[in-house]
């Protein structure tokens, strides 16, 4: 395995502030002791937000809980990395307009 990459304080910075279309050039992931108690919402917190989000931006009548078991990503394994994408593509478009 090659030795991992260094940098100094200044190729971080300059590796946070470059952006590739109006995306970050970075993620910042925390570990499961970081989360709680440093306000970070729980998975399960970000998933139950997500749902109502798609919720509301969608063209229906029916009832939520009706409409939440009509999604194919309802109660999936992967529900949570599937909502994580569908909320931050819509974050993204509405930060790339002009």
């Amino acid at each position: 395995m090659p030795p991992m990459k260094q940098c100094n304080s200044k190729g971080l910075i300059d590796q946070i502030i470059t952006r590739n279309r109006g995306v970050p050039n970075y993620a910042l992931l925390l570990g499961a002791g970081a989360s709680v108690t440093s306000g970070v919402k729980t998975a399960e917190e970000m998933v139950w937000e997500w749902r109502h989000e798609l919720y509301q931006s969608a063209p229906t009548s029916l009832p939520y809980q009706e409409w939440l078991e009509e999604q194919p990503w309802y109660g999936q394994a992967d529900e949570y990395g599937i909502l994580f994408e569908k909320t931050s593509m819509t974050c993204r478009r509405c930060d790339e307009r002009p």
